[in-house]
């Protein structure tokens, strides 16, 4: 049995056999419509999701206005952290604010939208799921492949949600970003035109990296 959720812990995929991992991204898939028009009836008037990159500009604004964060007890965090890294383990009890669930699920929400920008402005990227090695920190959760010239054995994929879903934070505001998703987006666009230009080298790649925007 599946679990029938869009917004699952790293644990829950994990414990996935196969053929659950397969039958959950199925799901998954035919739920996009579902999550999409429940994000359009979340944001309202005030943001327009038509696709485009541009409208992740004002999401993302919308989004950080609206998110909720609450403090952990140190207990919470040893329940839900304990067989964790020490390093992780550590990290949490420095960032004890966690987005509530609902934060979470609109996160998880704006990260299917992330993921549809994507596959509906570029033909070459498309949703599936990490199969193999066992060892990838994204193992069995959906993602955004299509990320490597056609030339190159490696799949590159992108993790929307590790994108779309807020991360822990040291205040009850939230992390503190800004643009993260539209320039993230414009970051792709530079670099397809790198990676599928005719005189493609490492060497050239390397260089122009370092002259695109940071995040």
């Amino acid at each position: 049995m599946i679990i029938k959720r869009i917004w699952l812990y790293e644990h829950e995929y994990r414990n996935m056999t196969p053929k659950v991992a397969e039958e959950y991204f199925a799901w998954f898939k035919d739920n996009i419509p579902n999550e999409l028009a429940n994000l359009n009836d979340a944001v309202g008037k005030p943001v327009v999701l038509d696709f485009s990159p541009d409208s992740l500009i004002s999401l993302e604004k919308w989004f950080i206005s609206v998110r909720k964060y609450v403090k952990l007890s140190k207990k919470q965090i040893l329940e839900d952290f304990g067989n964790a890294p020490e390093y992780i383990l550590q990290e949490m009890m420095q960032n004890r604010y966690a987005p509530t669930v609902g934060t979470a699920d609109l996160g998880a929400k704006i990260a299917i939208y992330f993921g549809e920008i994507f596959t509906r402005n570029d033909s070459g990227l498309y949703w599936d799921y990490v199969k193999k090695p066992k060892s990838d920190v994204c193992f069995n959760e959906p993602v955004i492949y299509g990320f490597t010239p056609p030339n190159l054995k490696y799949k590159g994929y992108v993790s929307t949600f590790n994108w779309g879903i807020p991360l822990y934070s040291n205040s009850s505001k939230g992390t503190n970003w800004k643009g993260t998703w539209y320039e993230f987006y414009r970051i792709w666009e530079n670099l397809k035109k790198l990676y599928w230009a005719p005189d493609y080298s490492v060497e050239k790649l390397m260089r122009q990296m370092n002259e695109l925007p940071r995040m």
